[in-house]
């Protein structure tokens, strides 16, 4: 390869191999682990990514579409008989399929609905909308999925999301929210993952992020669409591997923390824009809820009022 980059006018382009540990050759959770792992280092260090479908068994090149397609900057490739290298387009809107997907697994949860859990009994339901949200809602708090809660400004996002963790089996765990919008982009890093002492001008201790306060529980993050692209790709870290790295620190730590985003903003747009990554995004929309804004809700007025 060295020396076909070399005749290609690129004699200084660098060539790694990375030896990994595989199970199997078509063992599929030993594969995913390895590429999920590689593509997130690839992913914060590239502008392109490129995966050659043609290399490999049939399920590393399974593995490698549906990873491929949730990275915005990653391009499919494939070679012919002849040599030529072929980009391959899948024709599967994955955001839009993965939605729906999402969406019957939160319906089979359970298949008799349970009784209603006291933590949404501060959520105003009359509405036949806001019934079926709610009832959406506890179904997803009875998983340890994570959440994505879509709707405008005052919708009462916040309000749901406090709903489902209090409904949760982590109800007596640590619950923190954040609203990601009003973070200082110089401190976003420190306040989420925290910091060592000497990680930069001002850290005279050691601090404890929002992600280590929230272990064993939930951590709520408020307007996630506000988070700048560096931020994402340690926030997709922490979903895939289950660790954080603090700011300043080279070692790992494990933890066990549930995640509830919301956003006002169409993460779908932001995608194709690039502005948010796909594959935090599927990571996230595992369990989508919508909530309906109050236009679409008016036989939730008047009991809104009498409590106001």
């Amino acid at each position: 390869l060295k020396k076909k980059l070399a005749y290609a006018g690129r004699p200084k382009t660098s060539v790694t191999i990375q030896r990994v540990r595989l199970a199997s050759p078509i063992d599929y959770l030993s594969i995913t682990k390895v590429m999920q792992k590689q593509l997130s280092n690839a992913s914060s260090d590239s502008e392109q990514i490129y995966l050659n479908l043609t290399s490999g068994t049939p399920a590393m090149a399974a593995v490698s579409v549906l990873l491929g397609k949730g990275i915005s900057k990653c391009r499919l490739l494939q070679t012919s008989p002849k040599g030529e290298i072929i980009e391959v387009e899948i024709p599967v809107d994955f955001a839009k399929e993965y939605t729906k997907a999402s969406t019957s697994a939160l319906l089979s949860l359970t298949s008799n609905s349970p009784k209603l859990s006291p933590a949404f009994k501060s959520i105003t339901a009359i509405s036949n909308s806001m019934r079926r949200t709610v009832a959406k809602a506890q179904k997803l708090a009875l998983s340890d999925l994570p959440a994505l809660i879509l709707g405008e400004t005052g919708s009462g996002k916040e309000l749901m999301a406090t709903a489902i963790h209090n409904a949760s089996s982590r109800a007596a765990k640590p619950y923190r929210a954040v609203n990601c919008g009003a973070l200082p982009e110089s401190l976003v890093d420190s306040i989420l993952f925290g910091h060592v002492k000497g990680a930069f001008t001002g850290a005279d201790k050691d601090s404890v992020g929002l992600f280590e306060q929230a272990n064993g529980g939930t951590l709520f993050l408020d307007e996630i669409g506000e988070l700048p692209l560096t931020i994402q790709v340690k926030l997709l870290r922490a979903l895939q591997q289950k660790e954080i790295t603090k700011v300043g620190d080279v070692k790992a730590r494990e933890i066990d923390v549930r995640i509830i985003a919301a956003t006002h903003r169409d993460l779908f747009e932001m995608t194709i824009d690039s502005t948010f990554r796909e594959d935090l995004f599927y990571r996230l929309a595992v369990g989508v809820i919508e909530m309906p804004p109050l236009r679409h809700r008016s036989e939730d007025i008047p009991h809104l009022i009498g409590v106001l």
